[in-house]
């Protein structure tokens, strides 16, 4: 692996050719007078078209009902989302002939009976319903948030309870609670006290945990250098009461990602250098390199505890993180995150850019023991693969996309207690997201 910069890009260009037929009349050709020629015999009158088959109708869903969603990203970078509703998750090829575009590769949360598009070109959240046969309702329900000063929808949103639901709007420094029953603003948190002169704020996978929010606060300079803030920053909001309750710094890592309640009660939160560029930025530049790291809050509390700190390489026998650590859902023992093998990369590799080893199969899913005295180890049967969306809790169980080039993904169920890695499904795109939008 070579460590020095270099921006490297490649075109096609295809080429079309087309030919002409060309043709000329012979001046030694005998002529014929026309009536010497015989009459001609009638042609036939043409057979009428058969009617065409109609198109078979697609069979009745049944059962609990789920909403899938992959993600599409053209050669100029832009994505669209497509959302479908399923009724299996055992087995089955989904493409897109019947799903639901969304430009943009909007956020999507989903409750039951109904899901939530977040716009990105639009300060704009559209509910769609999902009757009892899977059919999406045509016309959404909009909640047009203009009025806070947002130009477009962001990725920090949760669904906290039956009527309380959070977006935090970065660009306006704002987290906004909204009504998702009956789609009305209820009111704003300041959250300028995030602010840090001269570094963009991120706070993409936000949580809710037992009524509260947990808003993870991962920095970075918005220049070439991309240089992350070297703190795990964890903001907890009460939007009951439209307070923030506390926010919790740690430096002894970089840039946390989703808090994970474990089942002893603690909050747990995985430090991964906003995705290994902290490192992999560290190693090109000859610095210092700051471990991820896991950590947490204790049951009750509302700071990080300074007797717990965990390196993941003394974890992993030397391998860092590059993906946030997703769990079962609250109250699960054990996280996962995918963990880096730099020895994977090609001989020839060049990095020009500090995610361009996300492009490679170098990148293996493993389970972490949420505990006083975690462990870790790789999910028995996950091959290695290259970074796309975050994995998916579901009922106690992970949902993990895995796909070569974003073309077709195959969907891998992995059960946190047995630590196995089932295929269950493939769908066209990166997939994205999966949940129960209709209980049997």
């Amino acid at each position: 692996m070579q460590l020095r910069r270099k921006y490297t890009a490649t075109f096609l260009v295809f080429g079309f050719a087309a030919a002409g037929l060309y043709g000329c009349d012979s001046e030694d050709e005998p002529s014929v007078r026309i009536d010497d020629q015989a009459e001609p015999d009638p042609e036939p009158e043409p057979e009428p078209e058969p009617d065409p088959e109609p198109e078979p109708e697609p069979d009745p869903l049944s059962g609990t009902l789920y909403l899938l969603s992959s993600v599409s990203i053209a050669g100029d970078g832009n994505r669209s989302a497509y959302v479908q509703v399923i009724d299996s998750i055992d087995a089955g090829a989904y493409d897109l002939s019947t799903a639901r575009e969304f430009s943009g590769g909007p956020h999507i949360l989903i409750r039951e009976g109904a899901f939530f598009v977040h716009l990105l070109n639009e300060p704009v959240i559209e509910k769609y319903t999902v009757d009892e046969n899977g059919i999406i309702s045509d016309e959404p329900v909009r909640l047009n948030l203009q009025n806070t000063g947002a130009t477009r929808m962001d990725y920090g949103n949760v669904l906290v309870s039956e009527n309380i639901a959070v977006s935090i709007m970065t660009d306006v420094q704002k987290a906004v609670v909204w009504n998702p029953t009956d789609m009305t603003i209820v009111g704003e948190i300041d959250i300028s006290a995030l602010d840090r002169e001269g570094y963009e704020l991120e706070t993409w996978t936000t949580v809710a945990i037992d009524g509260k929010v947990y808003v993870p606060g991962r920095y970075w300079t918005p220049d070439p250098e991309y240089r992350v803030l070297d703190i795990v920053s964890m903001t907890i909001l009460d939007p009951e009461n439209l307070t923030i309750v506390t926010t919790a710094e740690d430096d002894r890592c970089s840039s946390g990602g989703a808090a994970a309640l474990g089942a002893d009660g603690n909050i747990y939160v995985l430090g991964d250098g906003r995705n290994n560029t902290a490192q992999i930025r560290a190693e090109l530049n000859n610095e210092e390199i700051i471990d991820g790291c896991l950590l947490r809050i204790l049951a009750g509390e509302t700071d990080f505890d300074e007797d717990y700190y965990y390196s993941i390489p003394e974890l992993t026998g030397g391998l860092q993180p590059i993906t946030e650590m997703s769990n079962g859902g609250p109250g699960a023992s054990f996280g996962f995150s995918r963990m880096y093998d730099p020895s994977l990369l090609p001989e020839d590799f060049i990095f020009g850019g500090l995610f361009d080893h996300w492009s490679v199969a170098a990148h293996q899913l493993w389970r972490i023991d949420l505990s006083d005295t975690p462990a870790a180890e790789p999910v028995e049967g996950a091959p290695y693969s290259v970074i796309g969306y975050n994995d998916v809790p579901l009922n106690g169980k992970i949902y993990v996309g895995q796909s070569e080039d974003g073309t077709l993904s195959e969907v891998f169920e992995v059960d946190p207690d047995t630590n196995e890695f089932v295929s269950k499904f493939t769908v066209e795109g990166y997939f994205n997201y999966l949940g129960v939008v209709r209980a049997e």
